[in-house]
């Protein structure tokens, strides 16, 4: 008896250690069952109002022309993963309530992945909610550069407190804010006129440079691009969320390129001890039951 004993008591160990680590997320996340029910909400999607799957039902997906497309149900990130499915979306989410003001209004990231038993078959889904509102208010600001001074655009992104640049439709530099260039020790001077790949984080790297390379050919054609990189920085190696948007004039001509990048190095971390954290309760459950 001693060994089942022993098994559980691991078991639940596996168990509150996971809760832990879910709530202590920096972003939010849900999980759900096969129903669609949600099993659980961490503090950072409840603080985001989400915590029932009718919440990511109620708005739009923003596409690279600045047109807002209904979500369809069926192929949304959490219902890929349910199906085994890729989970990712790399357009932005915006939910909303009917009469609600803009400033309640939410802008998310959202990617999804299955959660599998020991043999592989998908029992659940995870996903995993990011706030992008700075984002969204960069976008806008600069969406709106032909109708505002451009110095009032320039004190809006110093303020941001994420990367935030502007590229011409070759994906030369223009502008980046103050906080990466800080972080890099670096001056606008030193890159302004300058390919995005061939600085910044990129320009030590011959990899990351060319998916940068790549990105900006997909945000030219006229789609927004997303990807992570990793990257040294003075903190050491940082995880970052790279995005490219492009910018469109009212006749559809490209003008501008919009990169921005949060730094998502703690939510990876917490996501990869989430899943080790999941993988052992499952060795743990599935030791107890053969014991």
């Amino acid at each position: 008896q001693t060994e089942p004993v022993h098994l559980l008591a691991d078991l639940e160990c596996e168990r509150k250690r996971l809760q832990v680590v879910i709530e202590a997320l920096p972003v939010g996340l849900l999980i759900f069952d096969r129903e669609m029910n949600v099993l659980l909400a961490n503090d950072g999607a409840r603080h985001l109002g989400l915590d029932a799957l009718d919440d990511f039902h109620r708005g739009t997906y923003i596409e690279a022309n600045g047109e807002e497309k209904t979500i369809d149900e069926a192929e949304s990130p959490i219902r890929r993963a349910l199906r085994g499915e890729d989970g990712h979306e790399s357009r932005t989410m915006h939910l909303w309530k009917e009469g609600d003001p803009e400033e309640t209004h939410r802008y998310l990231n959202i990617e999804a992945a299955p959660i599998l038993d020991a043999q592989g078959a998908v029992t659940s889904a995870v996903m995993t909610v990011t706030n992008v509102k700075h984002l969204r208010e960069a976008e806008q600001a600069l969406s709106r550069e032909r109708l505002a001074g451009a110095e009032r655009i320039q004190a809006l992104m110093e303020a941001m407190p994420i990367f935030v640049g502007l590229c011409d439709p070759a994906g030369d530099l223009l502008y980046v804010n103050l906080p990466p260039l800080k972080a890099l020790n670096l001056s606008l001077k030193e890159i302004e006129g300058k390919p995005i790949w061939e600085t910044l984080w990129f320009a030590n790297s011959p990899e990351q440079a060319a998916r940068m390379k790549e990105g900006v050919r997909i945000a030219q054609a006229g789609r927004p691009f997303r990807s992570e990189f990793q990257v040294q920085s003075p903190e050491g190696l940082r995880e970052l969320e790279i995005s490219m948007i492009p910018i469109l004039s009212n006749e559809g001509v490209l003008r501008f390129l919009l990169p921005s990048g949060v730094d998502v190095t703690e939510r990876n971390l917490a996501q990869r001890a989430l899943e080790a954290s999941t993988a052992a309760a499952r060795d743990a459950q599935t030791s107890a039951e053969r014991a």
